[in-house]
């Protein structure tokens, strides 16, 4: 770990762990009677959100005169809306749920850069019996910079999932989801959350991934887990788009499978053991990873869990451009989550091979965190997000990307709500001698309806 990820992961931490300490008794007293959560969202199709929107961006290129290009560069108002569409069904041994989000935003000065939007995700996950579990999670989007810049992202959506805090401690520790949301996010098939997305493909991004697992629960100490992944990234440039403003990469192809072992040492404690072996093609590379990970796990107290992985990965090239390293590399992971009644929160580094989106780099860096606070029996809710990614390694690329949100909700009745968030994304490279630099900072104001009132 670099001095400036340790530095990012620690203030992530930090910032986020004395937003949980600072809750006075009076929280806890909430926490205390806080009730086990059911799943209670109603079965069938039906509209499950629309919202409105208007703000401000700024763009900053520099190196690129706007004259010269047509890429938004300056400051201009954005205006849109979107909506989600779907099916839920939720059965005592199996779930389902099927979601469809279209979007659409628009730019006043910048009309030829205005875009229809759309992102779908399906889930669906299936009990045999006491001792079988079987997932299947597929999603994809087609989305451009103003949309990416508030999509929430992975972590946002687990701290925002239902449950209590021993559901997302088991969730994350042993795999063992207490409910639908909380089982999508975790183990669904997600789009591209990179921080560094548009370095590496560009304003408009197609991206679609698919996942399926199956876990044998010998007991309720032991498990044994298998899965396979597959993913598909592209950046697709409209006739308007400068060459200035594409991305380094054309396209990414990646699959891989595991397999994993979990063993309870007791209650509060959790082993586990994973191998994994994938290939990723891109324009750049067409390799073989192999990887092998230890990962333990604690709950401590009753809201608190924290586990770590270290291990080892092996990339090889089966064809590539440019040269991969074919040697050993070490790999790790970290996470840290809190629950109360209140709010939730998680951060997470991960330290991956060469092979990470196909970039040939001799390594990637990711630090993540998001928390979400709402005050139980009111209507204001706030919720903030961090992520940042190096990639690193060779003579080909130096990689950064940042982006961190925040906003604040207010309820307005038990279905309408009006919020108001704040983006801000830094992405730089050097790769193959191109110097890439974009700076974006976004301000949106929305009015949103919801199907359900937030429980």
């Amino acid at each position: 770990m670099t001095l400036r990820s340790a530095v990012a992961l620690a203030a992530a931490v930090a910032l986020l762990s004395g937003i949980a300490t600072a809750q006075t008794q009076g929280v806890q007293a909430q926490d205390a009677a806080e009730t086990p959560r059911t799943d209670g969202p109603r079965d069938g199709w039906r509209i499950f959100n629309a919202s409105a929107y208007t703000g401000f961006q700024s763009l900053d290129m520099p190196g690129v005169s706007g004259s010269a290009t047509l890429v938004p560069i300056g400051s201009d108002m954005l205006s849109g809306g979107a909506a989600s569409v779907g099916w839920r069904r939720s059965r005592p041994d199996s779930n389902l749920m099927l979601v469809y989000s279209p979007s659409y935003s628009a730019m006043m000065r910048h009309s030829e850069w205005n875009a229809l939007n759309h992102s779908a995700a399906f889930h669906v996950g299936r009990r045999a019996g006491q001792k079988w579990n079987t997932t299947f999670s597929a999603s994809a989007s087609l989305n451009n910079l103003n949309s990416f810049l508030f999509t929430p992202s992975g972590l946002s959506n687990v701290v925002s999932a239902p449950g209590s805090s021993q559901d997302l401690s088991s969730a994350v520790l042993t795999g063992r989801y207490g409910n639908t949301q909380l089982e999508s996010a975790l183990s669904g098939g997600t789009v591209l959350d990179s921080a560094a997305r548009t370095a590496l493909y560009g304003n408009r991004v197609l991206s679609a991934s698919g996942s399926a697992g199956l876990t044998y629960n010998r007991s309720t100490r032991f498990s044994l887990t298998f899965g396979a992944t597959g993913s598909r990234t592209q950046g697709l440039h409209d006739n308007q788009a400068s060459g200035q403003y594409r991305g380094l990469l054309q396209r990414t192809t990646a699959v891989n499978g595991n397999v994993g072992v979990s063993y309870a040492f007791s209650p509060r404690t959790q082993f586990g053991l994973e191998a994994s072996v994938g290939r990723t093609l891109s324009d750049f590379m067409d390799g073989y990873t192999s990887r092998v990970m230890v990962t333990l796990g604690r709950t401590i107290g009753m809201h608190w869990f924290l586990q770590g992985g270290a291990g080892a990965a092996y990339t090889s090239s089966a064809g590539t451009l440019y040269r991969v390293p074919n040697e050993a590399q070490p790999t790790g992971r970290g996470s840290i989550g809190y629950r109360l009644r209140s709010q939730s929160l998680m951060a997470t580094f991960d330290h991956t091979p060469s092979a990470s989106y196909g970039t040939g780099a001799g390594y990637t860096e990711s630090v993540g965190g998001a928390w979400r606070w709402h005050r139980p029996g009111g209507g204001w809710e706030t919720s903030a997000s961090l992520r940042q990614q190096r990639m690193r390694g060779g003579s080909l690329q130096d990689l950064d990307g940042w982006i961190a949100s925040y906003s604040v909700l207010k309820s307005l009745s038990r279905q309408t709500a009006a919020q108001i968030g704040y983006s801000y994304m830094y992405n730089s490279g050097m790769y193959v001698g191109a110097a890439r630099t974009i700076t974006v900072h976004a301000v949106e104001f929305t009015v949103l309806w919801r199907d359900e009132p937030p429980r």
